[in-house]
């Protein structure tokens, strides 16, 4: 039987395929609503459409939560939590960043069993499996250590500032916005990053479910703006926020934070 990372990575190749087929122009064909409210294009659609034609030709048993389609229920234990294109406006316009976003929940974000991130331009993997350690094309990843002097982390939206914003995080020098959350993480899992931050409540399962357990397997921390962890349903439109580090002292060291 296909084991969950087989069937998420057969899922990535087939997205990878499917948008590689596109041009510019038609990645940014317009394709009506998505589930979360917002406008969808043709990319997300079709990326969707690949993970949709994989599943149905597999023997996995799954609940969908998508970005664009939205929950699809069929009385499975476990759902797949699918961002098609993390980063489509990078994706319609050409800029070399961006992802399709997979995940297993036996429940909602706090019970993600496995995860597979697919860095679309570079052909590289992130993935996670619960209490089996984070690793990028098959060689094991970790967090840094923080130094304020070199910390690189992804934007920080300071309205509404939680109590995370206020500390070290908030004056490191380097500020990185690169538009994929999913694949921030995962940059934060592997080092390249000290921290993600994006503190208005903007986020959906969608796109973070992939990435959360693989910072958290790659010995990071992924908290809410208050400290706590992060909580979301199987919905895509229910939003939060939330804070991704690699080393905790960040969230914690007053000297740091003087």
């Amino acid at each position: 039987m296909m084991d969950d990372l087989e069937l998420l990575r057969s899922m990535a190749d087939e997205v990878e395929a499917a948008v590689g087929d596109l041009s510019l122009k038609e990645r940014s064909e317009e394709a009506g609503i998505g589930a979360d409210g917002l406008p969808a294009h043709r990319i997300d659609r079709v990326a969707e459409q690949a993970v949709f034609d994989v599943l149905e030709g597999s023997p996995a048993e799954l609940n969908v939560c998508s970005e664009e389609h939205g929950v699809e229920e069929v009385g499975a234990p476990r759902t797949l939590i699918v961002d098609p294109v993390d980063g489509t406006r990078n994706a319609r316009r050409g800029i070399p960043f961006y992802c399709v976003s997979l995940a297993i929940t036996s429940g909602g974000l706090d019970r993600v069993e496995a995860a597979l991130v697919r860095n679309i331009p570079a052909n590289q993997d992130y993935v996670a499996v619960r209490g089996e350690g984070a690793y990028c094309d098959g060689e094991p990843i970790s967090v840094s250590a923080f130094d304020p002097e070199e910390a690189i982390r992804s934007p920080i939206l300071v309205s509404p500032v939680g109590t995370v914003a206020a500390g070290p995080l908030e004056q490191a020098p380097n500020v990185r916005g690169l538009g994929a959350a999913a694949l921030e993480m995962c940059l934060v899992a592997q080092g390249s990053m000290d921290a993600f931050l994006h503190l208005t409540e903007g986020l959906r399962i969608v796109d973070v479910a992939a990435g959360l357990l693989i910072v958290e397997e790659a010995g990071g921390n992924v908290v809410a703006p208050d400290g706590s962890r992060p909580e979301l349903p199987v919905d895509p439109s229910a939003r939060t926020s939330l804070v991704a580090v690699g080393d905790e002292t960040v969230l914690s060291d007053p000297e740091v934070a003087a």
